[in-house]
C-alpha cells in the first residue's frame, strides 16, 4: 500500500509546475511593466509597501514582442548546450506575460503593492471576498481572492480609490488598429441625455482631424433621416470650434446601432472600422475635420435631447498632412492618463487617493450587508465619505488645512501625524484584521472597520500622532501555552530520569 501510495504521489507530481523547467529568465528578467512600477518615488520615500497599488486586469493572450529575440537565442539554436526545446520554450513565453502583468505572486517577489492581497496591506480574506462583490455580483463572483481574473473593463475610480490603486496594467487586446491610426479602446464612454463627457489631451499635438470609434444604442432605424446627436467642442488657445455627430438611416451619417451587421449602417454607408463576430457587435469610424489645423487643449462631447445614447469607445488626433496620431482617453469613469506602453499598458489613476486620508462624513452599517449596498452605491464617494462598523455618523466639515502625513511604515507598524479642524475619521486602507492596536498620542484607541474591509480611527479635532502596531493576543497565548508545554515536558522527563536513578537494585539468587 505505502508503495502504490507513493507511485501514485511521484506521478501526479509529474504534471506540477516545478516539474516545467525553462529558462531562468522566466522569473528573475526585470520586464518593463514592472520595472515601470518600481519607480514609484513612494517606494523610496516610505517603502515598497506603502506605494499605491496596482491592479493587473490582463488576460494573457497577448504576445510578448521581443518572443522573436528569444526564439532565436533559446531555440533555434537548439543544438547549443543549455538552450529550451519546444515545451521549454512556450514554458518561457507564458512566464514572460506574467511577469508583465504582475500575475499570480511575482508582487512579492518584486515587492510592489497590489490589490489583489499578495502584498501592499491587502490580505485575501473573507472580508476581501464580500468586498469584491462591489466590482463583481455576488452570483458571479469566484471566492479566490483574485480579482484580476474576474474583471472585464476599467473599474470606476471611486471603485479604485476604495483600495488605493494608482496604477492599472491592462493589455492591448481590446485596442484597434484601422488604416494605419491607432486608437485605445480600453475605456471608453457611454454618453446619455443631459450629460457630457471631457476628453483631456495629455500631451500637444497639432492635427487636422478628431476620429473616433463610436455607435449608438438601441436601434437608429427609430431616428429615421439623419440627426445630430451630440456636439462636440474643441476648445485651443482659447479658442472653439463646434462639430456635429450624426446618426441616421440616410447616405452621410456618421454613426448607426452598434448591432452586428446593421441594417441601419448599411443604407448610411457608415464606415465600420470593428466587427465583433462573437458578441454580435460593431462600431464604426467618424472622422471630424477641423476648420484649420489644431492644437487642442480639451474636447467636450454634449449629448442632445431625445438622442439614443452615444458609446464613445476611442478618440485619436490625426493628422492629415503627416499621416501621424495621438490616442486619446474618453471616459466615463474618472481621470486616468496612459503613463507606460509596452507589450502592456499601464494606466495612472489621477483621482487616486492616497493610502490614508481623513473624511469628516460617515455612514453607520450594523452589518455586512448593509455596508456592502452602502458602498455599491453610485453616488457613494470615497473622498468624502466613509461607511464604518459600530461607530455613530460623523458629521463634520473639511478644512483646507487638514491633512494627514505617514511618518513611517512597516509590516508591522505604521506611525501617522494628523490634523483636523474638526472632528473626523482617520482611514487607513489597509486590511482590519485582528491584532491590530492603534494609539492617539500614545492613549489606546479602538479601529472600526471602515469601507468595510479597512482600518478607521475616530479622532478629535487637533493634531494627533498616531501608531498601528500588529500584536495579535492569539499568537502571545500560544507562545506561552507552548511555553508551558515544554517546561511541563522537562519537569516530567528529569522526573522520571530522578526516579530511574533511585530505584533500589536487588539482586537475583
Amino acid at each position: 500500500m505505502v508503495i502504490l501510495v507513493a507511485a501514485d504521489l511521484l506521478l501526479g507530481a509529474r504534471a506540477l509546475p516545478h516539474t516545467q523547467t525553462t529558462a531562468p529568465q522566466a522569473v528573475y528578467d526585470l520586464r518593463t511593466a514592472p520595472a515601470f512600477l518600481l519607480t514609484n518615488p513612494e517606494r523610496t520615500q516610505l517603502g515598497a509597501a506603502a506605494a499605491g497599488r496596482f491592479l493587473s486586469m490582463s488576460t494573457i493572450t497577448f504576445d510578448p514582442g521581443d518572443m522573436g529575440d528569444y526564439r532565436r537565442i533559446l531555440l533555434d539554436s537548439g543544438q547549443l548546450s543549455g538552450q529550451l526545446d519546444g515545451r521549454g520554450f512556450d514554458q518561457l513565453v507564458i512566464a514572460q506575460k506574467s511577469q508583465e502583468i504582475l500575475a499570480p505572486n511575482l508582487p512579492l517577489l518584486w515587492r510592489v503593492a497590489a490589490v489583489d492581497g499578495f502584498d501592499g496591506g491587502v490580505l485575501p480574506l473573507q472580508r476581501y471576498n464580500q468586498f469584491l462583490t462591489i466590482f463583481i455580483p455576488p452570483d458571479q463572483l469566484v471566492p479566490n481572492g483574485r480579482l484580476r481574473e474576474q474583471i472585464a473593463q476599467m473599474p470606476a475610480t471611486r471603485l479604485l480609490n476604495l483600495l488605493n490603486a494608482q496604477y492599472i496594467i491592462t493589455d492591448k487586446v481590446r485596442d484597434l488598429w484601422f488604416e494605419d491610426v491607432y486608437y485605445d479602446r480600453q475605456i471608453g464612454a457611454r454618453i446619455t441625455e443631459n450629460q457630457s463627457t471631457v476628453i483631456e489631451s495629455s500631451q500637444p499635438f497639432e492635427a487636422t482631424h478628431l476620429d473616433l470609434i463610436a455607435f449608438v444604442e438601441g436601434d437608429a432605424t427609430e431616428l429615421g433621416a439623419n440627426q445630430t446627436i451630440a456636439n462636440v467642442t474643441v476648445s485651443a488657445g482659447g479658442q472653439t470650434q463646434s462639430l456635429a455627430l450624426t446618426a441616421g438611416n440616410a447616405v452621410g451619417a456618421q454613426l448607426a446601432d452598434g448591432t452586428l451587421d446593421s441594417a441601419t449602417a448599411k443604407s448610411s454607408g457608415a464606415t465600420v472600422a470593428l466587427r465583433d463576430v462573437e458578441g454580435g457587435k460593431q462600431e464604426y469610424r467618424v472622422r471630424l475635420p477641423f476648420a484649420s489645423p489644431t492644437t487642442p487643449d480639451k474636447i467636450v462631447m454634449e449629448h442632445l435631447p431625445a438622442a439614443p445614447d452615444l458609446v464613445v469607445q476611442a478618440a485619436t488626433l490625426y493628422d492629415a498632412r503627416t499621416k501621424m496620431f495621438v490616442p486619446l482617453l474618453p471616459s466615463d469613469r474618472g481621470r486616468f492618463r496612459l503613463v507606460h506602453s509596452g507589450d502592456v499598458k499601464i494606466y495612472e489613476n489621477l483621482d487616486v487617493l492616497p493610502r490614508a486620508y481623513l473624511v469628516h462624513q460617515t455612514e453607520s452599517a450594523q452589518s455586512t450587508e448593509e455596508a456592502i449596498n452602502l458602498l455599491r452605491n453610485p453616488t457613494f464617494d470615497p473622498a468624502h465619505s466613509a461607511v464604518v462598523t459600530g461607530l455613530p455618523a460623523i458629521h463634520a466639515q473639511p478644512n483646507p488645512q487638514d491633512s494627514v502625513e505617514i511618518i513611517s511604515y512597516q509590516a508591522e507598524r505604521v506611525e501617522l501625524r494628523a490634523k483636523s479642524a474638526e472632528q473626523a475619521l482617520l482611514l487607513l486602507s489597509d486590511a482590519y484584521y485582528p491584532g491590530w492596536r492603534a494609539t492617539v498620542d500614545g492613549v489606546e484607541s479602538p479601529i472600526y472597520p471602515a469601507n468595510h474591509l479597512f482600518r478607521g480611527l475616530a479622532l478629535a479635532a487637533g493634531e494627533h500622532t498616531i501608531v498601528f502596531e500588529f500584536d495579535p493576543s492569539p499568537w502571545r497565548r500560544g507562545l506561552q501555552l507552548s511555553g508551558l508545554g515544554i517546561v511541563l515536558w522537562l519537569v516530567l522527563l528529569l522526573s522520571g530520569m530522578w526516579k530511574r536513578q533511585n530505584v533500589p537494585v536487588t539482586g537475583v539468587r
